[in-house]
């Protein structure tokens, strides 16, 4: 992928370094901005944190990705919003859990990220209905599980057990 766009050079904040958060790494680096990483696992990045509050307080960033596992978005999120980072953005889901004890925080942008809203097929609809009047649009999604992520059992992942924050219904519809 060439990311030869032009941007300001930021310090990002990366939580979590499973697939996801790896991929964000790289694509945040590919487009040169400073990134730090926050895992609890020992890395070999050379930024990089096991301790979120630490890395929130040396770390300064302007951008903060939560990429953790999504039963823990929610306990991320919470800390990040008193730092008053001015972007957050959070892989979907979000959290099944309520907002409730969230501190307000009317500084920071969060937004959850839903790479499929993007898929060509989306976009070619998007575009065929712009200057319609729509009553209603159902698009259904599915996915072969064995298939997702083929180098793990997908019986012992997230996406499968809802006390993991997972549920395949949850990463597969639109934010």
């Amino acid at each position: 992928m060439n990311l030869t766009m032009k941007t300001e050079t930021k310090t990002v904040l990366v939580s979590g370094f499973g697939s996801i958060g790896q991929r964000h790494v790289r694509i945040l680096r590919e487009m040169g901005q400073k990134v730090h990483v926050f895992s609890r696992r020992k890395l070999q990045e050379e930024e990089y944190s096991q301790n979120l509050e630490s890395a929130l307080i040396d770390v300064h960033s302007e951008y903060f990705v939560i990429a953790n596992e999504t039963s823990e978005h929610h306990s991320a999120l919470k800390p990040v919003l008193s730092y008053k980072i001015p972007k957050i953005m959070v892989e979907k889901p979000l959290f099944s859990t309520s907002l409730e004890n969230l501190p307000e925080n009317s500084q920071s942008q969060v937004r959850v990220a839903y790479n499929l809203r993007f898929h060509p097929l989306l976009q070619h609809l998007c575009s065929e209905i712009k200057e319609q009047i729509v009553l209603l649009v159902q698009i259904y999604v599915g996915q072969f599980l064995p298939d997702w992520r083929p180098q793990q059992d997908y019986r012992k992942s997230y996406f499968v057990s809802r006390t993991q924050g997972g549920g395949v219904l949850s990463d597969l519809r639109p934010g």
